[in-house]
């Protein structure tokens, strides 16, 4: 998913003609810390509510302190990776999203940034998650898709965590059943570590042994 494809049209920018006050109030009421400044098409850069409040007077224009702002932009066919990147490091919760010609096209909210997350993941979809422990070295994912589609099902999603400071990975997989005992049998049998599982709707069908597998497996 690109930047492109999660613009939040209702969150406006401003000229560099209107007042400091008129920026503290768009960002109160669309409630947000930062807000894109522009003259015509052309991006200036973000003016941030801290920033704000160190200034003396609230009736000057945007214009008299153009140096508050930073040229903090993504391009339109950046991946959602490298926006999340970005908003972690820089601390925004608005990005503008610039075209190939740096012309403003409006900006992500984080809001918006959590969807698209939401859908790259296939949150929303049916199924059960499952994590695994291993060594980068030992990660073949043609194999665990074929020990998960062995039981009959199929992965929907599936993302790689490192551990910081080792060579030890996080393989979380989304799969499209409900009852992963099958699946968990077989990955242990193939000397996988399963430390995570989470099924939809514990409390329905036979909770007490639903309840025993899960902390069997829990503590393998």
């Amino acid at each position: 998913m690109l930047a492109i494809d999660c613009i939040y049209k209702e969150i406006g920018a401003l000229g560099t003609n209107e007042r400091i006050s008129t920026a503290i109030t768009l960002m109160d009421e669309q409630k947000i810390n930062h807000l894109a400044i522009v003259e015509g098409n052309t991006f200036l850069g973000l003016i941030s509510e801290n920033s704000i409040f160190e200034l003396n007077s609230f009736s000057d224009r945007i214009s008299n302190h153009l140096t508050l702002l930073k040229k903090i932009f993504v391009y339109e066919n950046q991946h959602i990776y490298e926006i999340a990147k970005l908003t972690y490091f820089e601390q925004i919760d608005i990005i503008p999203v610039l075209d190939k010609n740096e012309n403003y096209l409006g900006c992500i909210t984080l809001s918006k940034l959590l969807d698209a997350f939401t859908q790259l993941t296939s949150a929303t979809e049916e199924g059960s998650v499952l994590m695994l422990s291993m060594n980068v070295n030992d990660l073949y994912i043609s194999e665990i898709a074929r020990i998960i589609e062995s039981n009959d099902a199929r992965i929907i999603n599936l993302y790689v965590t490192p551990v910081m400071h080792s060579t030890e990975i996080k393989v979380t997989i989304k799969i499209n059943k409900t009852d992963l005992s099958r699946i968990i049998q077989t990955l242990n049998r193939y000397n996988y570590t399963v430390n995570m599982i989470s099924e939809p709707n514990p409390i329905e069908g036979n909770l007490v042994e639903k309840y025993k597998l899960l902390m069997k497996y829990l503590s393998i």
